[in-house]
């Protein structure tokens, strides 16, 4: 299968919640980038809805964002595509990433 992803994805374990048209649920955020994420959970929802959802980092904050559902794997989770994404929170978002990334090539030289 042919990679198409452009932007850095880096691997994070982070408490989320979720709330659309399809319903609620909570989720563990598996990977991150400036685009997106993808959410671990056992609950259902449809391709292309836009939801609101809540990513708890490690300070305690609750980052709040809208995404799009770009795709769904039926009890595993789903991709999302963040959307209406400020300029602060673009600049808050890059900075996770760097953090995680850093960790992620560290882990890998040690």
């Amino acid at each position: 299968m042919e990679e198409r992803r452009e932007v850095q994805r880096v691997p994070v374990s982070l408490e989320a919640r979720w709330k659309g048209f399809s319903g609620r649920g909570t989720a563990q955020v598996s990977n991150f980038s400036t685009v997106g994420c993808y959410l671990e959970t056992l609950e259902n929802i449809a391709n292309r809805e836009v939801i609101g959802v809540e990513i708890r980092m490690p300070s305690g904050e609750w980052l709040r964002l809208m995404a799009q559902v770009v795709y769904h794997i039926p009890q595993g989770g789903f991709g999302l595509f963040f959307v209406e994404v400020s300029e602060e929170m673009r600049r808050l978002i890059g900075q996770i990433v760097e953090r995680y990334g850093e960790d992620v090539a560290s882990a890998i030289v040690h």
